[in-house]
């Protein structure tokens, strides 16, 4: 069974959101090392550093499921209808 299985025709579907979620990490991180030396931080530095990596994560996280919804929707609606009778025993 490839990546993705039922779900997918295109295994590399499934890696869409992947580069929304390390963009996000290394803007993110960049952005509060800017703001850290702009400031004049010396002793939290990492954490803010760290605090912006995370924050960027938490947005790229967003923006890239989003897009993996989008992508995903008309597979899932497709294996939804084709196993309807499995679903309504499982509820």
């Amino acid at each position: 069974m490839r990546l993705g299985g039922a779900f997918c025709e295109d295994p590399s579907t499934l890696w869409l959101g992947l580069p929304w979620i390390r963009g996000g990490i290394l803007s993110g991180a960049l952005a509060a090392w800017l703001v850290a030396a702009g400031i004049g931080l010396s002793h939290g530095k990492p954490l803010v550093i760290a605090a912006g990596g995370l924050a960027g994560a938490i947005i790229g996280v967003f923006i890239g499921g989003q897009i993996l919804t989008a992508k995903l929707r008309p597979y899932l609606r497709r294996v939804l209808e084709e196993r309807q009778d499995e679903i309504a025993r499982v509820e």
